[in-house]
């Protein structure tokens, strides 16, 4: 039941900022992933096995739109969410005036949580993976999909 709770704590702070004036949410469901696997199309077979198992992605940012104080608070919100002891850090990464914070949740075997926040004082970001996730295919992924921080994770496979 805790273990639940703790993770909707991520969906309670994506379905309260979501479609909000000056926030963008983003929410790639599992049945998209589900339509990926279907095509024949050989090109898309990495596509296919970076998604597989994925169950979910959320991608939630404050735009520049908002105030400064507005932005502080909801990087605050999402920070006190991701800092509880069923998130371990995975990987930090200090650029200038952003902080790149990856964290990952697992049940002793598998990683079922990818969670991303960027500290960026112009735009927070928050990336949710939920599913069971392979570090390697999402570090794949991230140089390919645009979001703010991401991109940074490609670290991870240029080490291996």
């Amino acid at each position: 039941m805790l273990s639940m709770a703790q993770e909707s704590q991520l969906n309670v702070v994506f379905d309260k900022y979501s479609g909000q004036e000056g926030y963008t949410s983003v929410y790639i469901t599992s049945y998209m992933f589900e339509l990926f696997s279907k095509l024949d199309d050989e090109s898309d077979q990495d596509l296919e096995n970076m998604t597989k198992g994925l169950k979910a992605i959320k991608i939630l940012t404050a735009g520049d739109k908002l105030d400064s104080k507005a932005r502080d608070a909801f990087y605050q919100e999402i920070s006190k969410v991701v800092s509880q002891p069923i998130y371990k850090d995975f990987m930090i990464v200090k650029d200038g005036k952003q902080e790149i914070v990856f964290k990952v949740r697992d049940n002793g075997s598998k990683i079922t949580e990818f969670v991303m926040t960027v500290n960026d004082p112009l735009e927070p970001v928050l990336l949710y993976i939920l599913g069971d996730i392979d570090i390697k295919q999402i570090a794949k992924m991230s140089k390919s999909m645009d979001v703010k921080g991401f991109d940074k994770l490609q670290k991870v496979e240029e080490k291996q």
